[in-house]
């Protein structure tokens, strides 16, 4: 039995730009974001600023207020 290497056969992609996809880890080219498995992706349903968190919206795009990528808002906590 071989054992498969992590990583080994898993394609990742960028929670906001899912055209995105990569066979290994990394950041997406497009907003810099780190890209998480393929399958592994979790609907998201609040986009904000990390700085400023009072932005909020239902979609990706930009804060208004500076310019900067929304990100899912559990992203903006860690």
């Amino acid at each position: 039995m071989t054992r498969q290497q992590p990583g080994q056969g898993t394609t990742y992609t960028c929670p906001m730009h899912p055209e995105v996809r990569q066979a290994q880890a990394g950041d997406c080219p497009k907003c810099g974001m780190h890209l998480v498995p393929a399958g592994g992706q979790q609907q998201v349903s609040t986009y904000t600023c990390p700085m400023h968190p009072e932005v909020r919206q239902s979609h990706p795009g930009d804060c208004p207020k500076c310019g900067m990528h929304l990100v899912p808002a559990e992203d903006a906590r860690r």
